[in-house]
């Protein structure tokens, strides 16, 4: 083991960051099968570390301070959200220190827990589809959509519609439908660092989608609200200024449809700038998780 890992899993698994760590999860430290609860968030992390050496100047976490290692672990273990291989969230390197970065897969994990009957469909618009038409009634959204090109390329791609349901605390059935425009995710794939934009563009647009869908549904969500305010602001430049909009994001899609002009800008008021990265690189697994 080099020097840099003794000395992070030295910090890991000191008396100070057990105790960050047992407040964070609500333990107790005389409970000794609780206790194994911190022992595993810290070997979790001590793994990622160490996986994560000699993979390059980008990468490598064994060249970061090992504060920012304690940080992101305690934000994690704030959200219960464990940093290992399912990719709920992960630690990214940013200069000499890292950060904590919320996968979709982990805003989706959190929102299950407290909506577990929630179910999420991404659905691709082409170049050649029929516009898609978006209703509303009694609070919930639904949409008509025919595809006309269900092969299409990425460099056909108008956008992507999300499809959000799931049964509220008062038992009543919502369902969201929102349209993210090609415009709002080819400024995200620009602000990437992550390869996986380039060789599995759709899956990543939709992925990325289904994250911005999310965090505006249930951005006023009590239960969800905590997680998107830390992502929002850890995890994209909040200085850029939200964009005032005209016109809304349905209606960029069915401009591409139609052939329309589409340099107007949008409506909603949405926050522009976006999580930069979502899914940290990967050498040894499959397909990028959504």
């Amino acid at each position: 083991m080099g020097n840099e890992l003794a000395i992070i899993e030295q910090k890991l698994t000191s008396k100070e960051v057990t105790n960050q760590l047992a407040l964070a999860l609500n333990i107790d430290l005389t409970d000794e099968k609780a206790v194994e609860e911190i022992k595993k968030y810290v070997s979790s992390v001590f793994a990622e570390v160490k996986r994560s050496q000699g993979t390059g100047n980008y990468t490598d976490l064994t060249t970061v301070t090992p504060d920012s290692i304690v940080m992101a672990m305690i934000d994690a273990a704030n959200f219960k959200l464990q940093i290992d291989g399912r990719k709920l969230c992960y630690l990214e390197k940013r200069g000499n220190k890292v950060g904590l970065q919320i996968t979709t897969n982990g805003f989706i994990a959190k929102i299950k827990e407290h909506y577990p009957d929630a179910v999420f469909t991404m659905t691709p618009v082409f170049k050649g589809d029929t516009p898609p038409v978006i209703t509303e009634k009694d609070g919930s959204k639904s949409y008509v959509f025919e595809s006309k090109n269900p092969f299409g390329t990425a460099e056909d791609l108008l956008g992507v519609l999300v499809s959000i349901s799931y049964t509220n605390s008062g038992g009543r059935k919502v369902q969201d439908v929102q349209a993210v425009p090609i415009a709002d995710l080819k400024k995200m794939q620009a602000q990437s660092k992550s390869a996986a934009w380039r060789s599995y563009t759709i899956e990543r647009m939709k992925t990325a989608a289904l994250k911005r869908a999310c965090k505006w549904h249930f951005r006023q969500d009590a239960t969800i609200q905590n997680l998107i305010n830390y992502d929002n602001t850890h995890n994209f430049d909040v200085t850029q200024p939200a964009t005032p909009v005209r016109k809304s994001i349905i209606d960029n899609i069915n401009e591409g449809l139609s052939g329309e002009n589409q340099e107007d800008e949008q409506e909603e008021d949405v926050i522009e700038a976006e999580l930069v990265d979502d899914v940290e690189e990967s050498h040894d697994e499959g397909p990028f998780p959504i």
